[in-house]
């Protein structure tokens, strides 16, 4: 009996993280491992990196981004700012950024941050977070752009990425 309670409960918690990565437009691999712990058996499995969105957009940062900089996805707030005191790593330890354009070279740095806004980002909680969000990476000195989710091969967005990044488009 023991075992088949168990046994539901694996499959209860399969099943929630699987319909928690298709409503987040993410697809579960099918490469799932389990790991024992002294909790039971946990069932970890690889999920794609970006939504069909973000992975979108993140080839259309790719096909433009001039040479001496890199694109790199879905990383932490605190990878690219860091605060002494405490009350602010309470403020960036749980923030993730969709994109940072990277200078490359011996010490690679954030250089501009870029944002894809779905819907979700039109409630006032979540432009509350935006808000604080952008407002620490300014006052750390990287420009943030926030671009909305559309059909990014009718919108040319390369213009004012570019000039964020102080190059011309002809240049590249």
């Amino acid at each position: 009996m023991t075992i088949f309670f168990i046994a539901l409960v694996v499959l209860a918690v399969v099943l929630v993280f699987v319909q928690s990565a298709k409503k987040q437009g993410r697809k579960v691999t099918e490469n799932a491992v389990k790991v024992a712990d002294s909790s039971g058996d946990l069932v970890f499995s690889q999920r794609l990196l970006f939504t069909k969105n973000e992975n979108e957009f993140f080839n259309y940062l790719r096909s433009f981004v001039p040479e001496g900089y890199e694109v790199w996805g879905k990383l932490g707030l605190w990878a690219v700012v860091h605060c002494a005191d405490k009350r602010g790593w309470a403020k960036i330890s749980q923030k993730q950024l969709d994109f940072v354009i990277v200078s490359v070279g011996p010490v690679p740095s954030a250089v501009l941050v870029i944002e894809l806004d779905d819907a979700s980002h039109k409630r006032k909680t979540a432009q509350a977070r935006d808000a604080e969000k952008d407002k620490i990476l300014v006052d750390a000195g990287i420009p943030v752009l926030r671009f909305p989710v559309c059909d990014f091969a009718k919108t040319d967005f390369s213009y004012k990425i570019l000039e964020a990044l102080n190059v011309e488009k002809s240049k590249i």
